[in-house]
């Protein structure tokens, strides 16, 4: 009798564990758009959007790759949306090498504060340093 309440408990235990993954973390939205230095299309780059903790939000920072002028957050690695602080590194996407894989900066830490919304969107940055 001990035996089959043991696995009872055993099977109900594994059943749920199995019940699924577990979403950790705040809700992230995807986010995409353009980047534009001095009227076009920036070559390349980098975009680091970071929650604005004097703003009272909170949540990871975000990475995405500019090329073409265009950038998209890494899939089910979106913003949170809130007050963020974003910053942007700019390249000319010339003169590429194994240590220069963007090219030549054009322009680094370039600040911008927005309020990014709470769901997918997308946010377009125009820079005319």
């Amino acid at each position: 009798m001990r035996m089959w309440i043991l696995l009872a408990i055993l099977t109900v235990t594994a059943t749920l564990g199995c019940s699924g993954p577990v979403t950790e973390g705040p809700d992230r939205f995807p986010l995409s758009g353009t980047v534009t230095y001095k009227g076009a299309p920036l070559p390349a780059g980098k975009i680091y959007f970071e929650p604005d903790g004097r703003k009272d939000n909170s949540g990871p920072m975000v990475t995405a790759e500019i090329k073409d002028g265009k950038y998209e957050t890494p899939v089910g690695k979106g913003t949170v949306g809130g007050a963020h602080r974003v910053r942007i590194d700019g390249y000319d996407a010339k003169n590429v090498t194994e240590h220069n894989p963007l090219g030549d900066v054009l322009f680094s830490n370039h600040l911008i504060e927005v309020d990014l919304p709470k769901d997918k969107a997308t946010e377009d940055f125009t820079i005319e340093k």
